[in-house]
């Protein structure tokens, strides 16, 4: 398996192994940020997912698509914009106080060399096809300490990953049995490392047992989120942070935790950490 080598050497530690969403913000220390990244290491993250966007000129910024008016109070979103005109904003604070400079992907990369033990999940992967692939190919030192992760039900992006030179290490999401058997058939053509499953209800097929024994007897890892994005929506059955704080965490990170999965994403690492060890 293609740039494994740390990737293993963190599967084989304790599990499930948390990833960070954004970072760990709060007061002065803003999402999407290289303290915001280092602050969720030191929380016990061993993944950090990181959002990507584009200049019209082609330069890679580290911001999620559309969050503009909340991150730099700016209407005009960084892909309707010049590299010289992201420049002339900053992210802003929880007290919405101007921090830092949006980070360019290249400078959290450079970031990232003095973390060796720490992976990086990169998102967003569907919307820049070839562009951000060609990109990320400068970074060839670095191919064992990034994931990319793709959209299973994005013909153009699927077929980019599998025609582009370089076997970037690559997470599928699959949200139905169906999309589970067209990830492993892809293996033999795309380096994948794992799969992001996203499910309705506890029942539903894919996230079975037998399914979720039988993809990490592969060699990939499991990988569910337990985002909630709004009062409307949560990804994965309202297994989520929201219930798992304010009501009781056997009720969200719990029931993930008795799936089986690998790793949990949350935008509460150490919350999730602890709870672990409670666990334990």
């Amino acid at each position: 398996m293609t740039y494994r080598h740390r990737l293993d050497k963190i599967l084989f530690s304790d599990k499930p192994l948390l990833v960070s969403h954004q970072g760990m913000a709060g007061g002065n220390i803003v999402n999407n940020s290289m303290a915001a990244f280092e602050n969720a290491i030191k929380q016990g993250a061993s993944f950090i997912e990181l959002d990507i966007t584009k200049t019209l000129d082609d330069v890679f910024y580290i911001m999620h698509v559309n969050e503009e008016p909340i991150r730099i109070h700016s209407d005009k979103l960084i892909k309707e914009m010049t590299s010289e005109e992201v420049e002339q904003h900053q992210l802003l604070n929880m007290n919405m106080q101007p921090v830092t400079n949006v980070p360019k992907l290249r400078d959290i990369m450079n970031g990232f060399a003095k973390y060796p033990d720490i992976m990086l999940h990169i998102d967003h992967i569907t919307k820049w096809d070839n562009l951000i692939l060609n990109e990320l190919n400068h970074y060839h030192s670095q191919l064992s300490q990034f994931i990319i992760k793709i959209d299973i039900d994005s013909p153009s992006t699927v077929e980019a990953i599998c025609n582009h030179e370089t076997p970037f290490m690559t997470i599928f999401i699959v949200k139905n049995i169906e999309e589970v058997v067209i990830a492993l058939q892809l293996s033999d053509k795309v380096n994948v490392v794992g799969l992001e499953f996203v499910f309705e209800h506890e029942d539903d097929t894919h996230i079975q047992p037998s399914v979720i024994n039988k993809v990490k007897a592969l060699g990939l890892f499991t990988l569910a989120n337990s985002m909630r994005l709004n009062e409307e929506t949560t990804i994965n059955a309202e297994l989520d942070d929201d219930i798992s704080l304010l009501d009781h965490p056997d009720k969200g990170w719990g029931k993930l935790l008795a799936m089986n999965f690998d790793m949990i994403q949350t935008d509460w690492i150490l919350p999730l950490k602890q709870y672990i060890e409670s666990k334990q």
